[in-house]
């Protein structure tokens, strides 16, 4: 009675509506389906690019450059690190594919 009166604390916890909730789970999985699909198009390419380059297929053809435009800004860091050996075989797409796949990991494991 002496102590000065202290205001009440508010010790009550908000917990988000099922409809909060929803809207919540509708939006992560719907961002991780966006994700998944942009690396597998990035997958896709990297393995065209492959193709292309054992083949020896048409270079100048548009498919073709889209594919490199898509693919380069991920091998060209990789190949500056891992040259492509003296024998010809070139592990930088494979490397970019194990890479991608641990980011993709993360950026999912991030969402959830």
């Amino acid at each position: 009675w002496l102590l000065p009166q202290l205001p009440k604390l508010e010790t009550r916890v908000r917990f988000p509506s099922p409809a909060q909730i929803k809207i919540s789970l509708v939006l992560n999985s719907l961002l991780i389906s966006i994700i998944q699909l942009a690396f597998q198009v990035i997958y896709i390419c990297l393995i065209g690019r492959v193709v292309v380059s054992w083949f020896n297929i048409y270079s100048s053809g548009e498919i073709v450059q889209w594919i490199y435009r898509i693919t380069d800004p991920i091998i060209r860091p990789i190949q500056q690190i891992l040259p492509p050996m003296a024998i010809g075989i070139d592990f930088s797409p494979l490397v970019a594919i194990f890479l991608l796949g641990f980011i993709k990991k993360a950026l999912i494991w991030a969402i959830i």
